[in-house]
């Protein structure tokens, strides 16, 4: 599997839309002369003309209605004896000459579809629906005036839009279909219906024949999914007659198609005329019986024309949504057909039904008993499968006397159906059969992506609250499989990606479920390695267990009775930690393997289903538990649903991973070039990653087939309050993200706002809430919702999977906003700290459009290449584009495809070890050698007319918490401590720190960052220092062995504001392990040494 594979968001254009582009504005930017532009070149450029054809899937034949057979006559026998009797299966069609339409009409017999040559076991006779005494073929050509010789997809194939209206003519040879298209000519000598003529007499006089009139197609929201108008004009009567049976047909299947009628092919060549491949539409009118049974083969055969064209094809195969048509003045019939992708089902299609073949579930009573539990279980065959998936595998036995002595439930599930096992002490065992075959449900889970997947689990949260989880990709499994519509062979009109590893979303790596009452996903704690060194934290934790599992339903935990392992807990892993062509270090979560909780799904089902038709559709259901993951995980993901291929549903996350946007877009896309010549395009890389020769042009001008475009900004009121924030370039509110617009926005500031953001005036003195008081806020929340899952147990009451601190966790709600800002005050600050911005905003309200010749195969989500030279220079550094609109259309005889982008943050990896900041750092700064015993006081400050920060803010840990680096084979880090054999006082405290962790300012002031804290050797320790203002006018703090974040240079931070984050200081102090990691905090006023340990 790569990346191309995958849901994620920002691919490039497939190879041969890139190739295409290349070749276009290879040719484009050729010069007028004897070396450059050829006369072939001149007449493609200058005679640019394109085609569309539109035709019906409308058959002319007769209709059946089924009811019970009857006991089979001897006259019925010879008839099914002729009938089993190999025939001419020409073009896929049984064909028994031996049976007179009499006989048929005495005997119709429902074949086995499955097995047609089986007639004796069917169980229903078809039966002919007759009109006015005639079978319905016959009746329907009477209307139209025509003989039973257009029957079948004869009057289809005389009457297919090509411009006006030609006869698609197929031939059947030993070496396949000999196909051509007749255009009619002349004038009609007789009077009625004549398919040869353009010009006929009817009572309207001499009329020429239909015509399309316009056509455009447009992509809809949710991805692929598109939208035709053609508009159509008919001049007669008898020719409207004719259109309405084949064209004016709400949900019938439609196919129309277009392309370049010349164009250069990807290896240069000049194609022209017949040697325009002539496209799909034979093979539409004429299926072969595999297409008829699977059209999605259709929409493959789509794409691989498609490429083959190099992206000078296209079409559309999808259903008559809507048609509109009225009769004018002038005696025309103007008619407008509204065609969409089939994939718009999925807007009404009902998954709450039942369906033929269910049977009454084996361990419950049937039907009708006065039971609600049963009723809900068989409301609808979902409800049926969310009960039979959360029956879970359980072990009895029993004494001699009956008396129960054990009763376990397993805590996770892998097989569909549960394993039951009975045991007594006489030696009596008795297990039942399981597997992932439900003969309730008809439904066969070994064939889906499900298989071997663990489909449930359960646990208990505190006293009388027991939840199951199923699994997510069961769930649209099972809806895939059986729930959707289908066409004869089964096969699904639309279809669910559910392709383990390919449905990726954002991971921080340390949330969890906030309401477990809803959703669950199987992780590692994010305080896993830090609990053993706060004491904060373990008071919480209490002396339960000597050290808490830090795992949520992954592998074992030990039994505090016996010391021995549980059985497996552990459910799909929502870690995806390879994702091939991604860095190694890039982890993404897996949205098959969210868990969703059993009552919970019942609820939504129930009230979520429309009240006045009963149904609760696909995209409802769906969306509804997308919604609820997206908050219950902490709001970091915006997973939602589109389609893809015009018919398959994906869900993806419109949250991009670091350090997988920008790279998915291969370094060697070509650059689309927007305006005039670009003397300077070009690539030296091979263009095809597949190994087959590409072009490999360097410097070359490139010209441009784009014909228009705009960029432009609409801003919404939601966007409204980030823009303000973003404003300036530290501008911060709680709650909302807007670290990209004020990276976009450093070193630019309002002179009468220099920092924006939420004021507070408790203490009178507007002081900003910075993102430290964001963590203060959600982090004491945060560990109460931690310890509830770090004390887990099993085999205390019951055996059952237990996390009994959760007794008194009863406001999930709170717990899911608290996560949230938690979360997001957490990634915000990193990827300061790292020099980028967060990847939470999504998109942004920049939108590049432009209109360009006729040019198939681009996708919605790719990223574009676009020249940015009409741009300001540092966009390309901050900003890709996503194409979010794709629409088609025709300016007089010439196609036209717009497309429309929006603008997403380039969101970025960077390693957390910082470079220095931005210029200006001085060299010289004294360093925590260099302080004499002399800067000492006896008087020392003991009181301040302030109150100072922490400088250390430990991410997973208190805020409040620190420690005094003590005694090592370096001494120690206490105010005043021996330094050099007694030679200088140490002018600071040293404060026990990890690397990474996070560093405020204890004071309001200016910044400067990125100054050595030693002039000679260790060149890579630096620091920070803030020079007070305001109050804090003649105080400095500095911190040592901080790498400050260079976006705030020079500027004033607030006293609590994050500034940097702690090095590996330790490393270069040999021997190795000698020196505790530690920051080294000094405080100064008038720049003499205060002690800040009492401020501490």
């Amino acid at each position: 599997m790569a990346i191309e594979d995958t849901n994620l968001l920002g691919k490039s254009h497939k190879d041969y839309v890139q190739k295409q582009i290349l070749i276009r504005q290879q040719k484009l930017g050729l010069p007028r002369n004897q070396q450059g532009k050829t006369p072939q070149d001149i007449q493609w450029m200058n005679g640019k003309t394109s085609w569309v054809r539109l035709a019906s899937s409308v058959d002319i034949g007769d209709t059946f209605y089924l009811q019970p057979a009857p006991k089979l006559s001897p006259e019925q026998q010879s008839i099914l004896d002729m009938l089993e009797t190999p025939q001419d299966t020409t073009n896929g069609r049984v064909v028994a000459p031996n049976i007179t339409n009499d006989k048929l009409n005495e005997f119709y017999l429902n074949y086995d579809r499955k097995n047609p040559q089986s007639l004796e076991d069917a169980e229903y006779e078809m039966i002919p629906y007759f009109v006015d005494g005639k079978l319905t073929s016959e009746a329907r050509l009477d209307l139209i005036n025509l003989g039973p010789e257009y029957s079948g997809n004869e009057l289809a194939k005389k009457l297919v839009f090509h411009g006006g209206v030609e006869n698609a003519q197929i031939t059947n040879t030993p070496e396949g279909l000999n196909t051509q298209m007749v255009k009619r000519k002349g004038i009609s000598e007789m009077l009625g219906r004549d398919f040869d003529s353009v010009y006929q007499f009817g009572q309207f006089g001499a009329r020429s024949i239909p015509g399309i009139q316009g056509f455009d197609c447009k992509s809809k929201s949710m991805g692929s999914l598109r939208e035709a108008n053609v508009t159509i004009r008919v001049n007669s009567s008898e020719d409207f007659e004719l259109i309405d049976a084949l064209y004016l047909r709400i949900g019938y299947s439609m196919f129309i198609e277009w392309g370049n009628s010349s164009y250069y092919d990807n290896e240069g060549k000049y194609i022209k005329g017949i040697e325009v491949d002539p496209g799909l539409l034979f093979e539409f009118l004429e299926p072969t019986p595999d297409l008829v049974t699977d059209y999605s083969k259709f929409i493959d055969k789509i794409e691989s024309a498609r490429e083959f064209s190099n992206g000078n094809y296209d079409a559309l195969f999808g259903r008559l949504k809507n048609f509109t048509w009225e009769f004018d003045s002038k005696g025309y019939y103007n008619i407008t057909l509204s065609i969409i992708s089939w994939g718009d089902v999925i807007e009404s299609l009902k998954i709450n039904g039942l369906y033929p073949g269910m049977k009454p579930l084996s361990n419950l009573p049937e039907r009708g008993e006065d039971s609600d539990l049963v009723e809900t279980i068989y409301e609808s065959a979902l409800n049926t499968f969310i009960h039979e998936a959360t029956v879970m595998d359980r072990t009895t036995v029993t004494s001699l006397t009956g008396t129960e002595l054990l009763d376990n439930q397993s805590v996770v599930k892998s097989n569909l159906i549960a394993q039951v096992r009975n045991a007594d002490l006489t030696g009596f065992s008795y297990a039942s059969a399981s597997g992932d075959y439900s003969d309730a449900l008809d439904y066969d889970r070994d064939k889906t992506n499900s298989k071997g997947k663990k489909i449930a689990g359960v646990a208990n949260f505190g006293e009388n609250r027991t939840y199951y989880y199923v699994r997510f990709g069961d769930i649209l499994d099972f809806i895939k499989h059986k729930l959707l519509l289908t066409n004869e062979n089964g096969t699904p009109i639309i279809d669910i990606n559910t392709t383990p590893t390919h449905n990726l979303c954002f991971n921080p790596g340390f949330n969890v479920s906030a309401n477990p009452s809803k959703v669950m996903i199987a992780r590692s704690m994010p305080l896993q390695e830090t609990v053993d060194t706060n004491e904060d934290l373990r008071e919480m934790i209490g002396e339960f267990t000597k050290r808490p599992n830090f795992d949520i339903f992954l592998g074992t935990i030990p039994d505090p009775k016996t010391g021995t392992s549980t059985p497996d807990i552990g459910l799909e892993p929502f870690n995806v930690t390879k994702i091939p062509g991604a860095p190694e270090n890039i982890v993404a979560g897996d949205i098959m393997n969210i868990y969703f909780e059993k009552q919970y799904l019942l609820d939504i089902i129930k009230n979520k289903t429309d009240k006045r038709t009963g149904n609760l559709t696909l995209l409802t259901f769906v969306s509804s538990l997308l919604e609820d993951a997206n908050d219950c995980l902490g709001g970091v993901n915006q997973l939602a649903v589109r389609v893809t291929d015009d018919r398959i549903l994906e869900i993806y996350d419109q949250i991009p991973l670091y350090g997988i946007g920008s790279r998915i877009s291969k370094q060697s896309d070509i650059e689309l070039n927007v305006y005039g010549i670009d003397m300077e395009s070009g690539f030296s890389t091979s263009f095809n990653t597949d190994g087959i020769p590409g072009l490999n042009i360097i410097n070359y001008r490139a010209g441009s087939f784009v014909t228009n475009f705009t960029l432009k900004t609409e801003l919404t009121n939601e966007f409204a309050t980030i823009t303000s924030i973003g404003a300036q370039a530290n501008g911060s509110v709680v709650g909302e993200d807007a670290s990209f617009l004020s990276k976009w926005n450093f070193g630019l500031f309002d002179r009468f706002l220099r920092q924006k953001g939420n004021f507070s005036s408790n203490n009178g003195d507007n002081s900003r809430i910075t993102e430290k008081s964001e963590f203060d806020k959600a982090l004491k929340y945060m560990y109460k919702l931690w310890v509830g899952y770090s004390i887990q147990q099993y085999g205390i009451k019951s055996k059952i999977y237990e996390f009994p601190e959760f007794s008194s966790i009863y406001n999930f709600e709170a717990l899911v906003k608290f996560q949230k800002d938690y979360l997001q005050a957490t990634i915000k600050t990193q990827c300061a700290l790292q020099g980028t911005y967060s990847n939470q905003m999504g998109m942004l309200p920049i939108g590049f459009s432009y209109e360009l010749d006729g040019l198939s195969g681009m996708r919605i989500y790719d990223q574009v290449a676009i020249d940015t030279r009409f741009l300001p220079s540092y966009y390309n550094d901050y900003l890709i584009f996503i194409v979010k609109g794709i629409s088609h259309s025709f300016a007089g005889n010439r196609w036209v495809t717009n497309v429309e982008t929006i603008a997403q943050p380039k969101v970025m990896f960077n390693n957390p070890k910082l470079s220095p900041s931005l210029g200006g750092a001085e060299n010289s700064t004294p360093s925590e050698n260099n302080v004499n015993d002399e800067n000492i006081n006896d008087d020392d400050i003991t009181d301040l007319p302030f109150t100072l920060s922490n400088p250390l803010f430990r991410v997973t840990l208190n805020p409040n918490d620190f420690e005094i680096r003590g005694q090592d084979g370096q001494g120690n880090g206490n105010y005043g401590s021996s330094r050099d054999n007694g030679g200088r006082i140490h002018a600071g405290v040293d404060l026990v720190a990890i690397p990474g962790d996070l560093v405020v300012a204890p004071i309001t002031g200016k910044l400067i960052v990125g100054n050595r804290v030693y002039s000679s050797d260790r060149e890579e320790l630096v620091l920070v220092k803030v020079i007070g203002t305001g109050d804090y006018a003649g105080y400095t703090a500095k911190i040592f062995y901080v790498v400050g974040n260079g976006y705030l240079q020079n500027t004033i931070v607030d006293k609590g504001a994050v500034i940097g984050s702690v090095q590996n200081m330790s490393q270069y102090y040999p021997p190795l392990g000698s020196m505790t990691n530690h920051i080294h905090y000094e405080l100064r006023k008038n720049a003499k040494p205060v002690n800040p340990t009492p401020f501490l």
